[in-house]
């Protein structure tokens, strides 16, 4: 996906999460299960879920995903919605709260 590539080294190195895939999936049988890698997840896989809420980082080598994990919600028919906070990287919404406190409070709301 573009998004592993634009946002390479920023926080995390595309071979940083390789290493991390290793930790959910060690011997690799995991790598497309849905409930580790939502990614992967089907509309049928996805259908009767509660409501979502999916929030994408711009700078984030993980925001296609989860712009694809929405798409699929909304085609699964599960009610929620989707945000992209621009400028911030991999959960930096959570980890830069006294930088940022006003993305941080409409996080948690």
């Amino acid at each position: 996906l573009p998004s592993f590539y634009e946002n390479e080294g920023l926080l995390y190195s595309c071979s940083l999460l390789g290493v991390l895939t290793r930790l959910y999936s060690p011997d690799g049988k995991e790598d497309r299960n849905p409930l580790a890698w939502p990614y992967w997840a089907t509309v049928d896989d996805l259908t009767g879920l509660p409501p979502t809420v999916v929030t994408a980082n711009e700078v984030d080598p993980m925001r296609d995903e989860a712009l694809v994990l929405f798409r699929k919600l909304k085609a699964a028919n599960v009610p929620g919605y989707g945000r992209t906070i621009l400028g911030t990287t991999h959960a930096g919404d959570i980890m830069f709260r006294k930088a940022m406190p006003d993305v941080y409070a409409a996080t948690v709301r």
